[in-house]
């Protein structure tokens, strides 16, 4: 997969999140719009954003690919601007926690607040 477009530090951010929060992160991704195109970008975070997961791209890969990302059938969010400075557990917590989870009931994770469904 030709990463020169993507932003290798919200990669590497989102890898260290999956690390730590026990989360599952493909970072980079190759994803298919609704026509069958295939298309990067830096992340897919499974379970949260919607039933099919959702996708963080940088500001630079939202323009070149907008129009697939809409066809993709995937939320998606740019990426969250304290991700350019590494990984921070407490935003990336809350930014998860403000997608909502979409996996099973049973699988969320430990650090998941309680009474939220």
């Amino acid at each position: 997969m030709d990463e020169a477009k993507l932003e290798m530090r919200l990669v590497a951010a989102w890898r260290e999140a999956a690390a730590d929060l026990g989360i599952a992160v493909t970072a980079p991704v190759e994803v298919r719009d609704a026509a069958g195109e295939p298309f990067r970008c830096e992340v897919w975070v499974r379970d949260f954003g919607s039933p099919g997961g959702g996708l963080v791209v940088s500001a630079r890969t939202e323009r070149r690919v907008r129009r697939q990302l809409r066809g993709s059938g995937l939320s998606y969010c740019l990426e969250p601007t304290r991700a350019r400075r590494g990984y921070d557990r407490h935003a990336f917590i809350a930014a998860l926690i403000d997608w909502g989870w979409f996996g099973p009931p049973d699988a969320r994770p430990g650090w998941w607040p309680a009474g939220r469904e």
